[in-house]
C-alpha cells in the first residue's frame, strides 16, 4: 500500500529526530536537565534555549554600551556541508550581526571593524583571537569598542532521511569587554531544523519562493541559520535591574536590492525591498566610512504590485515542487499564501545625484514596531557610488589625412579614468555617434571619405561608467593630401599663376576666374567635390607642367562654366593642357568653353567627365596628345564637333565614352595615326559622324551603367 505524501514526511520526521536521539549531540556541549535553567550562573531561562549560555557578574555590572563582531573561525573538515558559495563563519557572524544589532548596543559596522583590523594586519580569526588573549588593551584601542564579540563555528551539517532533511548549524561564542579582556557572556549552541527539496513549512515556503523569485540565494542559508542567531543573542542580559530579557523585535524576514548590482552611477535608483512585520517603520540605512550617510524611506508595495507579486510567487512555489518531484496540494500553497499576507513588503529608492562619490556602503534594513524594538537585517554586499563623472577633455586637435583624421587631447587626470569616447557627426548639432572609445589622449578615426566633414568631440569615462561632458567640437575634413588643408584659398575670386598649391574648398564656391590661370611646373591646383568655376570671356586654366586634380564624384560632380547661365557658347577658353602636365579630371563638367579640352604633349586621366556645347571643339588633340578618357560624355560641340585630332605621336585611349549630337562630326581625325575609338557608344552612326582613321569595332550598343548619359 503507497502511503500519502504526509505520511511519509511524518515518518522521516520521526526517523531523523531518533537519529539525533541517539547520537547524543556527540558529547559536544552539555545539555541541561529538563525543566532546569539552561545557565551556568543565576540568570533566568531561556524557553527554547537547549544549550549553554552564561552572563556573568563583570556583565550584570558593566554592560557594554558599543560593540564589534570579530571575524569568526571554524575547522571545515569538522562540517558535513560547506556551500561554495557561502563561507559558513562569515554567514554565521554576519547573522550574528544582524540580532546584536537589534539590542541596546550600539553597534560597529562590519566593514568599519575589517577596516580597521585589516590595516593593522589582522586579517584572520587566528590573529585577531590571538592579540584578544594577549593584548585586548591594544585591540580596544585599535577598534575604540567596550566589548567584542568572537567565537568559532562548532555545526555546519545536513543529514537526510528520505525526502526530509536535518540541518544543524551550532557554534561557540564569547564576548569580552575592552579593554579588561574580562568575560561578559558566552554561550555554546547547536540549532536544529528540518526541511527537504522544498520547505515543509507554510512560512518557508513562502520566503523560499520569494527567495527564488528575487534570485536570493544566500538568504536561504541565512534563513537556516537563523534560529541559531535568535536563540543564542536571546540568552544576553540586556537590563542589569530588570533581570529580564529583551523583548520580542518584529520579525524581519528578507532584505535585499532589486538588483545585482553592486555600483551605481548618477540617476540609477538604488531599490531595496525589506518582508517583515506589518505595521512597523521600515528604513534603510546607508553608512560609509568616508562620511556617507543617507536613510531610504521603505513604504508597504502598492496592492497592485502584490496582487502581480502573488501570482509570481505561486509560480515559484510549484516550480520548486516540480524540481522535488513533487506536486503542491491547494492546502500547501493556501497555508504559504496566508504567510505571505501576513507579511509586509516594504520598497523604496535611493536616487545618487551627480557628485556624490561613496563607497563600501553598509547598507542595513531597519524594522522598528510600534513598541520601538527594532530588528535590522544587513545587506550581504556592500555597495559603492560614482555618481561624479571625469571632467570633460580639453585642447582637441585634429590633423587630416587621406580617409581619416587624427585627433588628439590633454589627458584627464582621474585615478579612475577609464578610456575616452570619440563622437562623430556629419551636421554638427545632432547625429553624434560613437565612433571609437580610446584608452590613450589619442585617436584615429578611419574609413572616411575624402572632403566629407566630421564634427568631432570627446568624452571621458570612468571606472564606474560615467561620462563627462563633451570637449569643444571640432570641425575636420579628411582629405586626399594633408597639405591641402593649409592650402585653401580665403577668397571667391581668382586669377593669375597659381602658387606652389591652391586648394578650392566647398567653402567659397562659387569661384569666380577673372583672369586665366596658370598652373606651371612646380604649381598644383587641386578642386574638391561640388565646386563651381565660373569663367569670365577670355580666362580659362592653362596647365603647362603642373598639377591640376580635380575630386568631382557622381553626386557633386566640378563644374566648369560661362560666367553667366545666358552666355554664348564659346564665351571662356576651356582649359589648356601642356609640357607633360599632371592632369586628374575626376567627374569635371566642361560646359560653354572655345575649347572644351586643348591637350598637347600631356596625358591627362579623365574618369566620368562631360564636355558639352563647346563653340569651337569638344577636344584638340595636339602632337604627343595621349588622354586616358573612361566613361565620360562628349555632347552637342560645335565648330569642328567632338573630337578634332591633328599632328603626330597621338595615343589617346577613350573607353565606355558616349558620343552624341557633335556637329559637323562626332571625330574628324585629320593624322596619319589611327585613332583607337573602340567599345565606345554613338548615337550616331559612326559611318557618318567619323572622319579620317579610326577603330572603331566593338562599338557600344548603349551608354554603360553609371557613366554620364548623353
Amino acid at each position: 500500500m503507497r502511503l500519502p505524501r504526509i505520511a511519509v514526511i511524518l515518518l522521516a520526521l520521526t526517523l531523523t529526530v531518533a537519529a539525533t536521539m541517539l547520537s547524543g549531540c556527540s558529547g559536544k556541549r552539555s545539555t541541561p536537565r529538563a525543566g532546569a535553567p539552561a545557565s551556568m550562573d543565576s540568570g533566568e531561562p531561556f524557553e527554547v534555549f537547549s544549550g549553554e549560555y552564561e552572563n556573568t557578574k563583570f556583565m550584570v555590572d558593566n554592560p557594554p554600551r558599543t560593540l564589534a563582531v570579530l571575524p569568526f573561525g571554524g575547522d571545515p573538515a569538522e562540517w558535513s556541508l560547506a556551500p561554495e558559495a557561502e563561507d559558513p563563519r562569515d554567514v554565521v557572524r554576519r547573522g550574528m550581526y544582524n540580532h546584536l544589532a537589534a539590542m541596546p548596543f550600539a553597534d560597529q559596522e562590519l566593514l568599519e571593524t575589517d577596516v580597521r583590523l585589516s590595516g593593522a594586519e589582522l586579517d584572520t580569526y587566528q590573529t585577531v583571537s590571538s592579540l584578544l588573549e594577549e593584548n585586548p588593551a591594544k585591540l580596544h584601542s585599535l577598534l575604540g569598542v567596550d566589548a567584542v564579540v568572537i567565537g568559532e563555528v562548532t555545526h555546519f551539517d545536513r543529514t537526510f532521511a528520505g525526502i526530509v532533511s536535518q540541518t544543524a548549524v551550532g557554534c561557540r561564542v564569547r564576548m569580552i569587554a575592552l579593554p579588561s579582556g574580562q568575560l561578559l557572556w558566552r554561550a555554546v549552541h547547536v540549532s536544529r531544523g528540518f526541511g527537504g527539496g522544498v520547505s515543509i513549512t507554510p512560512v518557508g515556503l513562502a520566503l523560499s519562493a520569494l527567495s527564488s523569485l528575487w534570485n536570493l540565494r544566500e538568504e536561504q542559508l541565512l534563513r537556516e541559520t537563523d534560529a541559531l542567531f535568535r536563540e543564542i543573542v536571546g540568552t544576553i542580559r540586556v537590563s542589569s535591574s530588570s533581570g529580564r530579557f529583551l523583548a520580542a523585535a518584529p520579525a524581519l524576514d528578507l532584505f535585499t536590492t532589486a538588483q545585482e548590482a553592486s555600483l551605481y552611477r548618477e540617476g540609477e535608483p538604488m531599490i531595496f525591498r525589506l518582508v517583515g512585520a506589518p505595521g512597523a517603520r521600515a528604513t534603510a540605512q546607508l553608512n560609509a566610512q568616508d562620511g556617507f550617510s543617507e536613510t531610504v524611506e521603505l513604504r508597504p508595495a502598492p496592492p497592485s504590485q502584490r496582487r502581480v507579486l502573488r501570482g509570481q510567487i505561486l509560480n515559484a512555489l510549484e516550480d520548486q515542487f516540480e524540481a522535488s518531484g513533487l506536486t503542491p496540494t491547494p492546502e500547501e500553497l493556501a497555508a504559504a499564501m496566508r504567510e505571505l499576507d501576513a507579511r509586509e513588503i516594504y520598497q523604496g529608492a535611493y536616487i545618487p545625484e551627480r557628485g556624490i562619490e561613496a563607497s563600501r556602503i553598509i547598507a542595513r534594513g531597519v524594522l522598528v514596531n510600534g513598541s520601538g524594538n527594532r530588528s535590522i537585517r544587513v545587506l550581504r554586499r556592500s555597495l559603492s557610488i560614482d555618481a561624479s563623472p571625469p571632467p570633460a577633455p580639453t585642447d582637441l586637435v585634429a590633423t587630416v589625412q587621406d580617409g581619416r583624421i587624427l585627433l588628439r587631447w590633454s589627458p584627464v587626470n582621474v585615478s579612475d579614468l577609464q578610456n575616452y569616447e570619440v563622437w562623430a557627426s556629419p551636421r554638427g548639432l545632432t547625429g553624434f555617434t560613437l565612433a571609437l572609445r580610446s584608452e590613450t589622449p589619442s585617436a584615429t578615426v578611419d574609413d572616411l571619405d575624402n572632403f566629407d566633414p566630421r564634427f568631432l568631440r570627446v568624452s571621458a569615462v570612468d571606472k564606474a561608467g560615467n561620462r563627462s561632458t563633451f570637449s569643444t567640437g571640432i570641425k575636420a575634413t579628411p582629405l586626399p593630401e594633408p597639405a591641402l588643408a593649409a592650402a585653401a584659398v580665403t577668397s571667391s575670386t581668382l586669377g593669375g599663376t597659381v602658387p606652389e598649391l591652391l586648394f578650392l574648398g566647398p567653402e567659397y564656391s562659387p569661384y569666380l576666374v577673372s583672369s586665366t590661370l596658370i598652373v606651371p611646373t612646380n604649381s598644383a591646383l587641386h578642386i574638391a567635390p561640388g565646386v563651381i568655376i565660373r569663367f569670365t570671356p577670355g580666362s580659362g586654366i592653362t596647365v603647362s607642367g603642373g598639377k591640376l586634380t580635380t575630386y568631382g564624384t557622381v553626386e557633386q560632380p566640378v563644374r566648369l562654366v560661362p560666367e553667366t547661365p545666358d552666355s554664348r557658347p564659346g564665351s571662356w577658353e576651356g582649359l589648356t593642357l601642356s609640357q607633360d602636365s599632371r592632369v586628374l579630371l575626376s567627374h569635371a563638367r566642361i560646359l560653354g568653353a572655345r575649347i572644351g579640352l586643348n591637350i598637347q604633349e600631356s596625358a591627362p586621366r579623365l574618369i566620368g567627365t562631360v564636355i558639352r556645347s563647346s563653340s569651337q571643339a569638344g577636344m584638340q588633340l595636339s602632337d604627343g596628345a595621349a588622354p586616358d578618357m573612361t566613361c565620360s560624355l562628349i555632347k552637342g560641340n560645335g565648330g569642328m564637333g567632338g573630337i578634332v585630332a591633328q599632328g603626330t605621336g597621338l595615343a589617346p585611349s577613350i573607353r565606355q565614352t558616349s558620343f552624341s549630337g557633335n556637329a559637323p562630326f562626332d571625330v574628324q581625325n585629320f593624322s596619319s595615326t589611327a585613332l583607337d575609338l573602340r567599345e565606345n557608344h554613338w548615337e550616331t552612326d559612326p559611318g557618318i559622324s567619323v572622319l579620317g582613321p579610326v577603330l572603331l569595332a566593338p562599338a557600344l550598343e548603349a551608354p554603360v551603367a553609371g557613366c554620364p548619359l548623353p
